[in-house]
Formats: C-alpha cells, sequence, structure tokens
C-alpha cells in the first residue's frame, strides 16, 4: 500500500522520461485495473478498508483518525479468514505517524505488526542515519528489503500488508540516491518506484514459493491536486501471480467496473479458492 500515490504518477513522463517506469510497465505485464478510486481522503480509512473489506464510517463524523472501537474490532480480514494454522500474518509500516494506532490496529486483527522503531532499530546499525528515514519514517529501499528478509525468512504461508511512506511530504529521499529529476516531488516518486522494483525483483530471486505468491499494489490515497474529481481519486491497483497472468482475458469485464479499496480483500479470497 503505497502512500499518496496518483495513478496519474505511474504514467507521467518528464521530457519523454517515465518517472515511474516499473509500475507503468507493470500496468502492461501485471493484472492492472484502471478504474480504482481511493475509499478515503487520509491513510487510516484506506488501510482499514484494504484491511476488511469494508468502508469506514468516520468520514461522515467529519473524523480522519481511527476511533478506539475501529481499532480494537475485530472484522474479517485476511488473518481472520485464513486463520493461523497454515499462515502467518504480517504488517509492516515505514511512517511514524501515530504508529501506535496502526500497530494496534493490526494486532487486533491478528497480525504480528512492525512499525518505525522496529525498522529504525534494526538498520540504525548498519547505516548512516541520514540513510535510514526523514522525520516522516523510514525510506522506502531500505525497509522494503527489510520486509524482504523477513518474508524470505518466514517459515510458512504467509499474508503480508505492507505499508510505506516515502512518497508524502517532505519528499525526501536518502542522500545516496542520485536525483533523476528537477523538483522533489517527482523525483521521491522515482525513488518510490526503483525501490518497489527492487524489493518484487529480490523477491522473484528468493522467497519460496515465488510461483504461488500474489503480489498486491496499491495507494491509499491520490497526492495529485487534479481540477477534476475523478483523477483526484484515481488510484492504482496491479494484482500479480504467475499464474494468474495465464488468466488476464477472463478479468477483461471487471477491469471496465469501477472498484475502491473494498474490493481488495474479496477479490484476493476469490482468487485463493477453498472454503
Amino acid at each position: 500500500q503505497v502512500e499518496g500515490l496518483s495513478d496519474s504518477y505511474v504514467h507521467l513522463e518528464v521530457k519523454g522520461r517515465p518517472v515511474m517506469p516499473f509500475l507503468q510497465r507493470l500496468t502492461r505485464e501485471w493484472l492492472y485495473f484502471p478504474k480504482v478510486i481511493q475509499s478515503f481522503n487520509a491513510t487510516d480509512g484506506s488501510v482499514f478498508a484494504t484491511f476488511t473489506g469494508f468502508p469506514e464510517t468516520f468520514v461522515e463524523r467529519n473524523a480522519v483518525d481511527f476511533f478506539e472501537y475501529d481499532s480494537g474490532g475485530h472484522y474479517a480480514s485476511l488473518s481472520r479468514v485464513l486463520g493461523k494454522q497454515d499462515y502467518q500474518h504480517f504488517f509492516f509500516q515505514a511512517f511514524r505517524h501515530r504508529t501506535a494506532e496502526y500497530l494496534a490496529f493490526a494486532r487486533n486483527q491478528g497480525y504480528q505488526a512492525y512499525g518505525v522503531d522496529y525498522f529504525e532499530s534494526r538498520l540504525g546499525g548498519r547505516l548512516p542515519k541520514a540513510e535510514v528515514g526523514n522525520v516522516l519514517g523510514v525510506f522506502d529501499g531500505v525497509f522494503l528489503q527489510e520486509v524482504a528478509d523477513a518474508l524470505i525468512r518466514a517459515p510458512k504461508r504467509f499474508t503480508a500488508h505492507i505499508v510505506t511512506a516515502t512518497s508524502h511530504s517532505p519528499w525526501t529521499t536518502p542522500p545516496s540516491f542520485r536525483a533523476v529529476f528537477d523538483k522533489k516531488v517527482i523525483n521521491s516518486f522515482h525513488y518510490v518506484d526503483r525501490s518497489i522494483e527492487a524489493f518484487v525483483e529480490r523477491l522473484r530471486k528468493e522467497l519460496p514459493r515465488f510461483d504461488r505468491t500474489l503480489i498486491v499494489v496499491v495507494a491509499d490515497h491520490t497526492s495529485t491536486p487534479a481540477p477534476d474529481l475523478l483523477r483526484r481519486i484515481h488510484v492504482p491497483l496491479l494484482f500479480f501471480s504467475t499464474g494468474l497472468l495465464r488468466e488476464k482475458d477472463r478479468w477483461l469485464k471487471q477491469r471496465e467496473i469501477w472498484g475502491s479499496h473494498i474490493d481488495i480483500v474479496p477479490t484476493i479470497l476469490a482468487l485463493l479458492g477453498g472454503q
């Protein structure tokens, strides 16, 4: 779940150069749903909807944060449906903002939850502080590599909900990352693209049962101040597994239907099959 990733950024080119070449390529190679809108105008609501398959109601109450009963409730998340006998369930969060509430919510849904403090402590002894993160949280590149380490070592099948941070203000990147684009915001999305590519390729090479793994890339909300409403709320959604790509044609009708975060868990469960 990529922070603030507008669908328009996935397709954006500056002077003929793609800002997010990896994700842009995936819209052609993976199962890409081009008509998906954000469920809410803040991270909390979209995380909630992606976890549970339900819409959150706090927007109607003129609020954007988790309420206590949201955080403490038990919902039909993947962890509840699939159970713990055959699966481990992970939640990884890179950003610092109200991290305790997110970790509490994830743990109440049955996930092993790891936040920014965990990643900073692991990375702090190996990297200069400026390479680990900023005031917002841990940079996507090192964060996703730590997540990859955990998933590769997982002793049994797993689900993992991964929340990134770098593509949010102040849109800074590690000092070692060479700026490719003049604008800081654009360059941060390019860095995020490179980080996601490195993560996927690492899993492809090292993750046992990669050919039986489903990867979902979605944004929580957009960050595009577009004049029309649909562009302002249009987020990318991509699905990948080696078996799924052989069946892309059967998804043509669904790709023309408008959807949102609440559709992700039901779609995953349909792909998994079983009772």
